[in-house]
């Protein structure tokens, strides 16, 4: 009997094990589910991270990288300049930009040059995503005497190190619109959302 118990949970072990976090038993279910396309990505890399700052690294006004996720075939590329970058988070949470897939956010931490990353994964039937990941990577930069600031390497790979259900809004306004589309094909009826 408890020879079989520990057999039935080894498929989510072993993805366990993979992972730097727990996901929860019904998550954990998806993914070991052939027949759904859920990925519980374990890390990711960043590359090519250059940056721009007018006091020597202490804080970046400008930085640009690419973000690559193997696991979930994830490739996109990440943009911050202070002037024209909106947060896609409500006012009261940390900051938090968009890459250009913007299932993939970032958070830059000046005082420890940390590179937090949050991509959100596994989609319910109408592709929306409930759970994101994230990380963080330090990332050491040199600035010289001109506002360029660059690293030490071109590719930093990190682990993903927890799992949370999604508390941006921007999921909600995604939720309303895939239900607007929804209702429009059903009542040709068009919704008004903010997408």
């Amino acid at each position: 009997m408890h020879f079989a118990l520990l057999l039935a949970s080894l498929p989510g072990l072993a993805l366990a094990a993979a992972t730097a976090y727990v996901a929860p038993p019904m998550l954990l279910a998806k993914a070991n589910d052939p027949s759904n396309s859920c990925v519980l990505p374990g890390d990711y890399h960043i590359c090519n991270f250059v940056a721009r700052s007018n006091d020597t690294g202490r804080t970046l006004f400008a930085y640009d990288f690419d973000y690559l996720d193997t696991a979930t075939n994830s490739s996109t590329t990440c943009h911050y300049d202070a002037a024209t970058s909106k947060s896609t988070t409500p006012e009261g949470m940390t900051p938090r930009f968009p890459c250009e897939d913007r299932d993939v956010k970032f958070i830059w931490v000046d005082k420890m040059q940390k590179l937090v990353m949050i991509q959100r994964v596994c989609p319910d039937t109408t592709g929306i995503p409930a759970y994101e990941v994230s990380g963080s990577v330090v990332i050491p930069l040199v600035c010289g005497n001109t506002t360029s600031c660059v690293t030490n390497q071109t590719d930093f790979q990190s682990l993903f190190t927890s799992i949370n259900p999604i508390r941006d809004a921007t999921v909600a306004r995604h939720r309303r619109a895939a239900d607007a589309v929804r209702h429009s094909d059903e009542r040709d009826v068009a919704w008004p959302y903010d997408v």
